[in-house]
């Protein structure tokens, strides 16, 4: 078994499952969670993002890690149903409490017979034309919860398909992967790792400890994931920090100052644990927050967009992932995929010289506006070559692929700003990417200053092209060229650009 098996099963569970995705995208995904265990994931809402990052999440994991929503509700939430609105007074990690504005009264509902009226609804396909005694007398057949928690059917009705309706997300996990909403309410690491309750001398756990602890705690080649939804949705800094540094230094992270476990949580992790990987999404929409650089250096940011193209198939022939049908799939691969992503890589000297001489000229280009990148950026883009070609079958490697992805998702989501800082470095990149048709005589032969001559613009606000080539042409970088035509299109109409919004 080697790595090059990986992509083209990776490829055909994506296609098992129904699920769209860019160009190019399993391969890029692949190598990045290898080169680094945090990988982000950007672009559109509703483009397939969090679906991705589930559908490698379980086909790697084993069958038997079974799935488990996880319902939670915030207190101030408004649950409506058609006759009676409940507003949320009270919730923890078991129940929440309703309060019925008419009669002023309070019910208190376990989170599992919630998920027990919705996996119901689910299975026999019913609906809110359905009512609330309908579902119930469908429920009872199965329930382990007393008739008379049953009976506040109403609520029960309104709760159900108020998740259902995508206004409280749930939490899906098993012992190997957790899909955790980030809340904008996330101001701090507490809501990663938890926080000692001294009141009742006991530690509350949160989804995304759940996982981190059973990543530690299992077979260390057994690999884990923890997916952060809607990253965004909060500042990042605020909430992931510590997390991040963790990642980069393997310095213990302490969670509290006891002499021992608390409610099964060490005084301290004492390293990332090497089979845990960790994948953000992440929305762009006037919602949410731009990362900052110290996020974005430390991950490999794979962007998701859907064309005039994608969108007229899924039109043609609608449908609705199916996740369960590639759970477990490609379990045969997990040891060997934890065991990659903690080696040392080495390139051959061909690839190693092509890679620096790019990388060198990127590294002048972007010292010239003062965006230079430093040496974990370098080492990254090393790991991701050498995993991009060990994942390509060896008749169709081409490192330019590689160093295409890695100019995409490593060097432009540094770059944001206004006209006067960024376009001269965009137009550069843009430059660099076009230049392949010189021969290497003629690219030694001239001059810094003359390969990096900017782009002039049409009168569409698009790059325009030196006189030796035309639009439409292939060019040596086409995701980042076309990347860099978005973010100099967006300069030109408003002055300013970035990444996530180009």
């Amino acid at each position: 078994m080697n790595l090059s098996e990986i992509e083209p099963e990776f490829s055909k569970a994506l296609t098992t499952a129904k699920i769209s995705r860019p160009d190019a995208l399993t391969t890029r995904l692949l190598a990045s969670l290898l080169a680094k265990r945090f990988v982000i994931l950007t672009g559109l809402s509703g483009s397939g993002k969090t679906k991705v990052a589930q559908a490698v999440a379980q086909w790697l994991s084993t069958s038997s890690a079974s799935t488990k929503r996880n319902i939670r509700f915030q207190v101030g939430d408004m649950v409506k149903s058609s006759q009676v609105d409940y507003e949320v007074v009270a919730a923890d990690r078991i129940a929440a409490t309703f309060l019925q504005k008419k009669t002023d009264t309070l019910v208190t509902l376990p989170y599992e017979l919630i998920d027990n009226w919705i996996t119901c609804i689910e299975e026999q396909g019913l609906t809110e034309d359905n009512t609330a005694r309908e579902i119930r007398d469908a429920v009872k057949v199965e329930t382990r919860y007393s008739p008379q928690l049953n009976s506040f059917e109403t609520h029960l009705r309104a709760a159900a398909f108020h998740v259902l309706n995508g206004n409280s997300l749930p939490t899906y996990s098993s012992s190997q992967y957790a899909v955790v909403p980030v809340g904008a309410d996330w101001t701090s690491n507490e809501s990663i790792v938890g926080y000692r309750d001294l009141i009742n001398d006991t530690y509350v756990r949160t989804p995304a400890l759940d996982i981190i602890l059973s990543a530690v705690s299992s077979e260390t080649e057994i690999p884990h994931f923890l997916i952060l939804d809607e990253m965004n949705l909060s500042h990042v800094e605020r909430y992931f920090a510590d997390f991040l540094s963790l990642i980069e230094s393997n310095e213990p992270l302490a969670l509290h100052d006891g002499p021992c476990e608390i409610n099964g949580v060490p005084p301290r992790l004492d390293s990332f644990p090497r089979n845990l990987f960790v994948i953000g999404t992440v929305n762009v929409d006037e919602t949410t927050y731009m990362f900052s650089p110290k996020v974005l250096d430390r991950a490999n940011a794979i962007e998701f967009r859907i064309s005039e193209s994608d969108m007229d198939n899924f039109l043609n022939a609608p449908s609705k992932p199916d996740l369960s049908s590639i759970s477990g799939k490609g379990a045969a691969f997990g040891e060997m995929f934890v065991r990659c992503a903690n080696e040392d890589v080495y390139l051959d000297d061909g690839d190693r010289e092509k890679l620096k001489s790019e990388m060198i000229m990127v590294f002048l280009l972007l010292q010239s506006c003062g965006a230079e990148f430093g040496y974990r950026t370098a080492h990254e883009i090393g790991r991701f070559v050498h995993f991009y070609k060990e994942l390509t079958d060896e008749t169709d490697w081409d490192i330019d692929d590689a160093i295409d992805a890695q100019l995409c998702q490593k060097i432009l989501p540094k770059i944001n700003g206004s006209a006067r800082k960024v376009e001269p470095v965009l137009r550069g990149l843009a430059a660099i990417c076009w230049e392949s048709l010189k021969s290497e005589a003629q690219t030694a032969a001239t001059s810094f200053d003359e390969r990096f001559n900017p782009l002039a613009m049409d009168g569409d606000g698009n790059p325009s092209y030196p006189p030796d080539r035309k639009a439409g042409e292939v060019t040596r970088y086409p995701i980042t060229f076309e990347k860099i035509s978005g973010m100099l299109r967006r300069l030109a109409s408003d002055g300013f650009t970035s990444f996530s919004e180009a």
